[in-house]
């Protein structure tokens, strides 16, 4: 089983389309559920979200997203759809999973707990291991760093059976695995 990581979209909808055509797709990035980590920034985001993607869908928000009330009321009728507000712990493939959209939050959980803890926010991708989990940072689909300038679009995706964790960047409307961070 594979789980898809993505966050800070931005309102980016051509990122996240070719993102999301690779994640229902049969190729590398195929994932049979789906977790955002948060600044979708606005509700038509969320909605192409939860129609292209038909799988499991678990969405925490970050300080960036606008208008949850609406958002809310979008998904209501898509079991698929979850929203777990800032925090969520959820079990995926027998694994034990935390997703936020903040660092900070990231950073104060105790690893020992969780195979699997992602987060978002500063943009920047990252994994490491801390005690039994990985500790992981997709990047973002928007393509852009405060402070820094553009950067590659990224996802990653993490295999539960073979605990691999494989990222992504979407470029002219491709998906192919990114470089070593």
């Amino acid at each position: 089983m594979k789980l898809a990581l993505i966050s800070d979209i931005h309102d980016r909808v051509d990122h996240l389309a070719t993102a999301l055509a690779a994640l229902a797709g049969d190729g590398p990035a195929r994932a049979d559920a789906v977790a955002c980590l948060g600044d979708l920034c606005s509700p038509f985001v969320l909605a192409q979200l939860a129609t292209n993607f038909g799988g499991p869908t678990h969405v925490v928000f970050g300080n960036n997203d606008a208008d949850t009330f609406r958002m809310t009321r979008l998904v209501r009728d898509r079991a698929h759809v979850t929203l777990h507000g800032e925090f969520a712990t959820l079990a995926f493939g027998g694994k034990r999973i935390a997703l936020t959209h903040f660092p900070e939050v990231a950073a104060a959980l105790d690893a020992r707990s969780f195979d699997l803890i992602a987060y978002g926010h500063d943009h920047l991708r990252a994994a490491e291991r801390r005690a039994s989990a990985h500790v992981v940072n997709p990047g973002c689909l928007m393509g852009f760093v405060p402070g820094r300038g553009p950067v590659a679009p990224t996802f990653a995706v993490w295999d539960v059976d073979t605990d691999a964790l494989t990222a992504f960047e979407v470029a002219d409307g491709v998906v192919r695995p990114a470089p070593t961070a």
